[in-house]
């Protein structure tokens, strides 16, 4: 709801998605929201391509594009989301850095993701440390497990419908199907999923020769 509180706002604005993966998710965001723009950016070259062949929206594209190093112009955008995505990141100080110098003063980054509890006190510090108000931060592990819980039969059946059968024990525990180690991980909070909703104010941050 507070996601989408931003997103209300953000019309007529620029949205980026670093870590967009298959383009439903900002495609979706596009389609309701009505940014000006929404630019996708994904490493995977291949998930780039289907991004592109399967989603068009006036203002909506994806680009190949490296999260820790962004080929996007300083102050470019209104609102910066990520995903699920963060967790892959070798230096997570390095994308917090790209997304303070890519949005305008004032911008939103949306952040959602999860860490293995002994890895929580360096993201916190990095997240401490990226000069960055925080408008919102919440632990959501209880709405995950419920989401999960509510879709566990339909995640069942697209992994036995779509995976050889060797590699369905693997399928089901990354679909965190109910039982799976991912999805005890999330009840007992060894996995910490967070939602962030950011804002850039120290402008002094930015790199002024880009």
């Amino acid at each position: 709801l507070e996601f989408r509180l931003v997103l209300f706002r953000s019309r007529d604005k620029a949205i980026v998605e670093v870590g967009c993966g298959r383009g439903g998710g900002l495609h979706y965001i596009t389609r309701s929201f009505s940014p000006n723009t929404s630019l996708g950016v994904e490493l995977d070259k291949k998930a780039v391509s289907f991004c592109n062949r399967h989603y068009h929206h006036p203002g909506l594209s994806f680009i190949q594009g490296d999260a820790q190093n962004l080929k996007l112009e300083n102050n470019s955008c209104d609102v910066v989301i990520n995903v699920e995505s963060s967790h892959r990141y070798p230096d997570m100080k390095a994308f917090l850095q790209e997304v303070t110098r890519i949005l305008r003063p004032n911008g939103y980054f949306l952040f959602t993701d999860f860490r293995i509890d002994t890895h929580m006190e360096e993201f916190l510090r990095n997240m401490s440390q990226s000069g960055f108000k925080v408008i919102s931060q919440r632990n959501i592990n209880d709405e995950v497990v419920a989401a999960l819980d509510l879709d566990d039969s339909r995640r069942r059946y697209l992994v036995k419908k779509l995976t050889p059968k060797i590699l369905q024990n693997i399928a089901l525990n990354f679909a965190g199907v109910v039982g799976s180690e991912t999805y005890k991980s999330l009840v007992t909070r060894k996995l910490v999923y967070f939602s962030y909703i950011l804002q850039k104010v120290n402008v002094s941050l930015i790199n002024p020769t880009g």
